[in-house]
């Protein structure tokens, strides 16, 4: 349970999902206690974001940051790649309003970090146990942290469509597993929708090379899915990113059903609000090895 961050910087480079635009990331390395934070290199004058839950501005299509009018949009899939990987500091420094969309999932980040190495720090890392069940719901939609061991995430999702339809996945939080069978999963939408997002400026970006695409009755990627529920595979990648905002590692039971980047960030938002449900308690580290690369099987 101690705290980590990168051993050296990397770099990311790709295009946006809903702006299109060329976009460009760096993690740096950074000091114990700091947490994550976003700094936009392109603007000079701009401030540190914090990957926390009181920064998201916007939820639509994507989890959205901003702090004093400057944004980081479509954070999710970088946060659920260092949930996973346990990272707690670091600076992501954005050439750019958004984060590059890459293949449409965390499978690219996920493999670099772990490729640079992970530096174990001598500092111990808060955990945040759920006492009490606590929920939110938008009609059929809802979102629920019940007590557990760990951390473990169970989601349904329901589409009228032949290759989905209705899909369950039930994931404990494990790095390994995660790397291999979530972290590859892609973003994926509906060709029907495509002209409309265009009008409201989403998706500009969006690509058979980073997401997964759906006429009225199949795919049309070529190359099929990576695997057959990797839709709500996809969700869970999601989720883990959008619960990451809480700055802390969980230990309790997400629940989601049809839900969304704005039902996890009403989650959270009540989880903040509702102290009697939840405790933080200060995970004590032992031998501490400072330099030690993460070692991940494939």
């Amino acid at each position: 349970m101690n705290q980590k961050t990168v051993m050296r910087p990397v770099v990311f480079e790709g295009v946006g999902l809903h702006s299109g635009k060329p976009a460009k990331i760096r993690l740096v390395p950074e000091q114990p206690n700091r947490g994550i934070r976003f700094k936009r290199v392109d603007i000079p004058e701009a401030g540190l974001i914090p990957a926390t839950v009181n920064f998201v501005s916007s939820t639509v299509l994507a989890t959205t940051l901003c702090a004093e009018g400057v944004k980081v949009s479509t954070t999710e899939h970088l946060l659920s790649a260092t949930m996973a990987l346990g990272i707690s500091n670091l600076l992501i420094e954005v050439d750019g309003d958004e984060i590059p969309i890459l293949d449409g999932s965390a499978k690219i980040f996920m493999d670099r970090i772990v490729d640079v190495g992970i530096l174990q720090q001598a500092s111990s890392r808060p955990e945040l146990i759920i006492k009490k069940p606590i929920s939110v719901s938008m009609g059929d939609r809802c979102a629920h942290l019940l007590p557990g061991e760990g951390f473990r995430i169970t989601s349904t999702i329901k589409f009228d469509h032949p290759m989905i339809l209705e899909q369950t996945f039930d994931f404990f939080l494990d790095t390994d597993f995660y790397r291999t069978e979530i972290a590859p999963s892609r973003t994926f939408g509906f060709l029907k929708d495509v002209d409309q997002l265009h009008r409201f400026g989403l998706a500009l970006g969006g690509s058979l090379d980073n997401a997964i695409v759906l006429d009225d009755e199949s795919i049309i990627n070529k190359d099929g899915l990576r695997f057959r529920d990797e839709f709500v595979r996809h969700k869970v990648l999601d989720a883990l990113g959008d619960m990451a905002l809480l700055g802390m590692p969980i230990r309790g039971h997400l629940l989601v059903e049809k839900s969304g980047h704005e039902m996890h960030h009403r989650l959270l938002t009540q989880l903040i609000q509702s102290p009697l449900h939840w405790e933080i308690m200060e995970m004590q580290s032992s031998v501490i090895p400072i330099r030690k690369r993460y070692a991940v099987s494939v």
